[in-house]
């Protein structure tokens, strides 16, 4: 950067830009990290409310308005599984502003027979690098895509489809032990 300095100020001055944008960025990550290890005080928390404090801690420091739709039924979700689901929503949130760019997104949990858990999360970004739609092993085999997610999808025994275009992408998974 000194070099740069000297050399091509104008250029030093857009790569400190890209820095101080990387810098902030993965301090709201640490952040969003720091929120989840504090210890919940009181009765637990619903798969709902988490979300919707999800949705209100994304608008405020990604300024990525989230929408969320839950059609659960009566049947509370298991406390692992919310957790994990929670987990995945998050990511998926977060690649979606910070690499493509979103500011809207959707996110959609449904019972999924016979004992599963559909997530849908859909945003207005610009996509991945790649058009159409791939599975997680698809994905994993061309090294594209979310890694992290397809792992975590994976682990859990559950399934994953990304579709990503130019106006936007859209990551369905489901996950078994909803019973």
């Amino acid at each position: 950067m000194q070099k740069l300095l000297r050399e091509d100020p104008q250029g030093a001055a857009v790569a400190l830009d890209d820095v101080q944008r990387v810098i902030a960025s993965e301090q709201r990550d640490f952040r969003f990290f720091i929120q989840e290890l504090k210890p919940q005080a009181g009765p637990r928390r619903t798969l709902q409310s988490r979300l919707t404090d999800l949705a209100t801690r994304m608008e405020r420091e990604w300024d990525l308005r989230v929408d969320v739709h839950l059609d659960l039924g009566d049947r509370a979700v298991p406390d692992g599984l919310a957790r994990d689901v929670y987990l995945l929503v998050r990511e998926g949130l977060v690649n979606a502003v910070r690499h493509g760019g979103a500011t809207v997104a959707n996110v959609n949990l449904a019972r999924h027979v016979p004992d599963g858990l559909a997530v849908s999360i859909a945003d207005n970004g610009r996509g991945f690098d790649f058009v159409g739609a791939y599975t997680a092993d698809e994905l994993t085999r061309l090294q594209i895509g979310p890694r992290t997610l397809c792992e975590r999808v994976l682990s859990l025994h559950g399934s994953l489809t990304l579709e990503s275009g130019p106006a936007g992408a859209q990551l369905q998974m489901v996950l078994p032990g909803a019973a």
